[in-house]
Formats: structure tokens, sequence, C-alpha cells
């Protein structure tokens, strides 16, 4: 079991340091920042790690991510979601791992598979742009947010949503010729 009157003690501690990790901030992980980080480490691939180790680097990272959370918000008493944001560390490390490891996947799809991915690599603009307004109109209308139900549902639950939403509005928008030009 664990103690949590020692974690309670520790509180201003933790939170000193989870506020620094959050506001984890350099130019590379903001906006066009992973496009480089991603140009780059495509041209400039490191080689020491296979794809499994990637996939387990992620786990670990997000697992410890949501245990510091957790004892976070129980020591605080409250729901928090203080290391995860856009900009923060371990959003750019699992990215990272996200990135090498579907880069480095030796898999060939079979046509069917080939054809949907390549629908859905034609959208992908389209869905990075409009995914923050989905997102953000799903806890306006309908009180979904990653704080809402426990994150282990919704934190799935809204990225499928907004995939839902945002592939046929990109495929659609992606028939008139202006917004294809530009938007997808």
């Amino acid at each position: 079991a664990c103690n949590y009157k020692l974690l309670l003690c520790n509180h201003a501690y933790i939170q000193c340091l989870l506020k620094l990790i959050s506001r984890f901030a350099y130019p590379l992980n903001e906006h066009s920042g992973y496009f480089l980080l991603g140009y780059y480490l495509s041209v400039n691939r490191p080689e020491k790690l296979k794809v499994r180790h990637y996939w387990a680097l992620y786990i670990i990272i997000a697992c410890t991510g949501a245990l510091i959370g957790r004892l976070d918000a129980l020591a605080a008493g409250v729901p928090k979601a203080v290391l995860y944001n856009n900009m923060g560390i371990l959003s750019c490390l699992e990215a990272l791992c996200v990135y090498l490891a579907v880069t480095g996947s030796k898999l060939s799809p079979k046509p069917k598979m080939a054809k949907a991915l390549a629908v859905i690599s034609r959208c992908t603009l389209f869905i990075y742009l409009f995914h923050m307004f989905t997102i953000e109109h799903l806890d306006i209308w309908f009180g979904l947010n990653t704080l809402s139900i426990p994150p282990l549902f919704s934190i799935p639950l809204i990225s499928a949503l907004t995939f839902i939403i945002c592939l046929p509005l990109g495929y659609l928008l992606g028939k008139i010729p202006f917004v294809n030009k530009w938007l997808v």
C-alpha cells in the first residue's frame, strides 16, 4: 500500500516538480516544431532501437505519467491533468516514440488497407487543423473532456470521436476544388 501521508507531506515539493515538468517548452515542440523534428528524424533516424522498443518506451512513459498524475491528484484531493498538455514533455516524448515506431515499421498493408490509409493520409492536414475545434466543442456541447469521466476511458473516447468527426469532414471538403488546394 502507498503511504499517502508521506505523499501529502511532500505535496509542495511534488507541485514544484510537476510545474517545472508541465511548463516544459522549447521551440521544437510548438506547432511546426513537430513537423521539423519529424523531418529531422526521418533523415537522421536513430538505428539503435527496434520498433518494439519504441512501443515499450511509449507504454513506460504513458504509465509513469498517469501514475504521477494520479498521485498528484490524490495528494491535492481534486482531479488534475498537470502533466498532460499540448506542449508538455510527456506528450512530446510519446509523440516521438509513436512516430519512430510507425516510421520504422516494415509492415506493408494489404491493397484495401493501403487505399484506406491513403484516404486518411490525404485528410491528415485537415484533421490536424480541425481537431482542437472538435475537442473544444465536444466539451462545450456535451461536457465531454478528459476529466468528465476517468481518463482511461475519456481519452480514447475523445480521440475516436474527434477522428470520426474530422475524417469525413476532411474527405468531403477535399472534394471542393478550392478548399482541396488550400486546406485538405
